[in-house]
């Protein structure tokens, strides 16, 4: 734009939700009159870049175009449901009262179960940051930097979705990339305390020859169905697992198709 070319749509859309995002952090409810103000200011340094035209010839400013999209923009980060609203507050009431009291053993082997907010941050400075991360999931092409550091300061507004003990789908529909593999193990590495892949990992090479041992001694009908023999394939022991405990396998495996 410096050198008065017109940001692509895409382009657009990336420069309004930039500008709202840092905008929300000083001002949660931002007035018309100073959106206007912002769009003004923003036409006035990249005059040809935002301007509207009619071939080569200039019929307006821009920023009233740009004034709009920055008003639907401030309005979406804010749109909340009137039970995520509640939600929201009695989430800050629980902050600015202490932290709710948890059993000892609900907080057991966890490094950090019911973390604080961020110092600067609030349950709504962490929905709108959210928000982008939601926008970003409906990008052809995220940006990994800005994920990864959004995803690292919501850790606190993440794990109290997971402690308050609400669906997959709920978790799913406002934290999309928790259910990307590496988030959720980056996740899971700050709620324990320890790289849980690689202990897992560990655990599965050093344990397995002993819990197939003990499985041959403790055979029942149903481990006979479970190929003991191969114990050296790592997902064999879970339907091992699975039968010794009377479990149905059929939970645990999603099926899928592969056409060679």
């Amino acid at each position: 734009m410096e050198r008065g070319e017109r940001p692509s749509p895409a382009e657009r859309r990336q420069i309004v939700r930039n500008v709202v995002a840092e905008l929300l952090e000083t001002v949660p409810a931002p007035r018309k009159s100073q959106l206007e103000l912002i769009a003004k200011e923003i036409v006035g340094k990249y005059l040809l870049s935002f301007s509207d035209y009619i071939g080569d010839s200039v019929i307006g400013g821009g920023h009233s175009n740009l004034l709009c999209q920055l008003i639907a923009r401030v309005e979406n980060c804010r749109r909340v449901s009137s039970t995520q609203l509640k939600w929201s507050l009695s989430t800050e009431s629980t902050f600015q009262n202490g932290p709710e009291k948890v059993s000892a053993t609900a907080k057991y082997s966890c490094a950090d179960y019911q973390p604080n907010f961020p110092e600067g941050e609030s349950p709504e400075t962490q929905i709108v940051k959210r928000t982008t991360l939601i926008e970003e999931w409906k990008m052809e092409t995220t940006n990994a930097s800005v994920v990864d550091s959004l995803m690292d300061c919501t850790y606190p507004l993440q794990h109290l979705y997971v402690n308050r003990k609400l669906s997959i789908a709920l978790i799913k529909e406002n934290w999309t990339f928790l259910c990307v593999r590496k988030y959720m193990l980056l996740h899971a590495e700050r709620f324990v305390g320890f790289p849980i892949a690689e202990k897992f990992e560990e655990a599965v090479r050093d344990r397995i020859p002993e819990i197939f041992s003990f499985l041959r001694i403790a055979a029942t009908k149903r481990l006979r169905s479970v190929d003991m023999e191969l114990q050296h394939k790592h997902l064999n022991y879970i339907p091992a697992l699975a039968a010794y405990f009377d479990e149905d396998c059929i939970f645990m495996f999603k099926i899928v198709e592969v056409i060679l």
